[in-house]
């Protein structure tokens, strides 16, 4: 009953650091590298690395003693809830 115990804390673990990723992930390709930091503190984690690309964003981080990473695609000019996010639409011009 042990092992089963610490396996299942495990999986929980990982899900709660995997959700941070990928709300920090959405949070950067939204509105830039502090809205990521912001978010995953929300959610009890640290942003371990941030790495911005004109069309992709991947945050790594960590919650706990577990890591997760998760990526996120920038739309420029798609549609979203209040236009095209400001930090992608500038950064995608590099």
């Amino acid at each position: 009953l042990v092992v089963v115990g610490r396996w299942i804390g495990s999986e929980v673990d990982q899900s709660r650091a995997q959700a941070a990723a990928d709300a920090a992930a959405l949070a950067a390709a939204r509105a830039g590298p502090c809205a990521a930091r912001s978010v995953a503190l929300a959610d009890g984690a640290e942003v371990i690395s941030i790495d911005v690309r004109p069309d992709r964003v991947t945050v790594v981080v960590r919650r706990g003693t577990v890591d997760a990473s998760a990526s996120a695609t920038v739309v420029v000019g798609g549609p979203s809830v209040r236009g095209a996010p400001a930090y992608a639409r500038d950064h995608a011009r590099t």
